[in-house]
């Protein structure tokens, strides 16, 4: 069993900052932005937009936001930020995704 790194209350702040810069973001005024949520796996957080779609993920093991290959898994090419970066890992996401 691998041991997370990340804390329930920092994957809690960084769904926070994220609905916040999504919001900021979002660009449509007959829609209210998505909300972001997550689901917690053994070793990623699926990010999900307004329950229907993979937004990104969290490598809990070590705080790296990554982009969503498909539902189920994560682009581990390279990482999009870290959730205790000097953005808060916001810095590469849109209210579209992670980029």
């Amino acid at each position: 069993m691998q041991l997370h790194t990340v804390s329930q209350n920092d994957l809690d702040s960084f769904l926070v900052r994220v609905n916040e810069h999504v919001s900021q973001d979002w660009n449509c005024s007959h829609r209210s932005a998505p909300v972001i949520t997550a689901q917690v796996g053994n070793k990623y957080a699926k990010l999900v937009a307004d329950d229907r779609s993979a937004f990104g993920f969290v490598d809990l093991t070590n705080g790296n936001v990554l982009y969503a290959a498909s539902w189920k898994a994560p682009a581990k090419n390279f990482a999009r930020g870290n959730i205790n970066d000097a953005k808060g890992g916001v810095g590469r996401v849109k209210w579209t995704g992670v980029f």
